[in-house]
């Protein structure tokens, strides 16, 4: 009879365990490198990209999802400055009606004064509160232009101005000269300052305020209107057409055709083009017929 213990005859420990499994089968479960999807070619990411949304494939390309959502908050964010600016400027900015009633006030108490002194005091005037509502208010900038804007500021006044000073030279120079004329002033020195006055001074005051501040605040016609109202409150007391109806009222009709011109160019071409338009004109109505006529 055998003397071996019952345990010598029990198989070794590790074999008892569950079965162990072979290396190939362990390593299944391990991802591997090779089973990662291939990055997308550049081509076709363009292609994904250029592709309508409702042709895009239901899995969406990252890449894309990030630029479609940053050009959204961008146009979004530029939405919200534009509301801003708009609600700051109808916040500040005042009425230019209120500006001209006030000047218009003043230019009737300067009415005793020297023409040339009264005309200077009331460009200045309008003038100052034309550049400071185009510095402070939302005036169009005269560098919103382009080279046909400028052309076409040329064309308008040379079309109106030439027929006109050719059709009208003597009638205009006598206009003029009971616009300008001052008492015991030689003829070189009055025509120098003319010339100053309707080149320089004039437009640039009468564009700042009625081209500028005005017709974006009033539109074209009240414009006109109120910067004819303005010219014949400036001139006509100095004109002497007390006991001239008719020709007081063709004087009248005419500003009002030239305060129209120049906010019609405006409004097509722009505040440059406006303003070089009535440079062009006033020169070719109130300046030339004095030299030529």
């Amino acid at each position: 009879m055998s003397s071996r213990h019952p345990s010598d005859e029990m198989p070794p420990s590790d074999e008892m365990a569950w079965p162990r499994l072979n290396e190939e089968d362990t390593n299944d479960d391990v991802p591997d490198e090779s089973d990662a999807p291939p990055e997308p070619d550049p081509i076709v990411r363009q292609v994904l990209r250029e592709r309508p949304a409702q042709a895009r494939p239901l899995i969406p390309d990252p890449e894309v999802e990030a630029a479609e959502d940053a050009e959204v908050a961008a146009q979004r964010a530029a939405e919200l400055e534009a509301e801003r600016q708009e609600r700051y400027l109808q916040q500040r900015e005042t009425d230019p009606i209120i500006a001209l009633m006030i000047i218009g006030a003043i230019s009737l108490g300067l009415t005793p004064l020297d023409a040339v002194v009264r005309y200077v005091i009331l460009w200045s005037l309008l003038g100052g509160a034309g550049l400071i509502a185009y510095i402070l208010g939302s005036s169009q900038r005269i560098s919103h232009t382009t080279v046909d804007d400028l052309i076409a500021g040329v064309s308008f006044g040379g079309w109106v101005g030439v027929p006109l000073m050719i059709a009208l030279g003597t009638t205009l120079a006598r206009i003029s000269e009971r616009m300008f004329n001052a008492d015991g002033t030689s003829e070189t020195v009055m025509n120098t300052w003319v010339f100053m006055a309707v080149v320089f001074v004039q437009p640039s005051a009468d564009t700042l305020f009625f081209r500028g501040a005005m017709q974006q605040f009033r539109g074209l016609m009240i414009t006109t209107l109120l910067a004819t109202i303005w010219t014949i409150t400036l001139y006509f007391p100095h004109m002497n057409l007390r006991n001239a109806t008719g020709v007081a009222v063709t004087i009248a009709i005419f500003f009002t055709f030239l305060n129209f011109l120049y906010s019609y160019v405006r409004a097509r071409n722009g505040l440059a083009a406006a303003w070089i338009c009535q440079i062009i004109t006033g020169s070719l109505l109130w300046f030339w017929p004095r030299i030529l006529f």
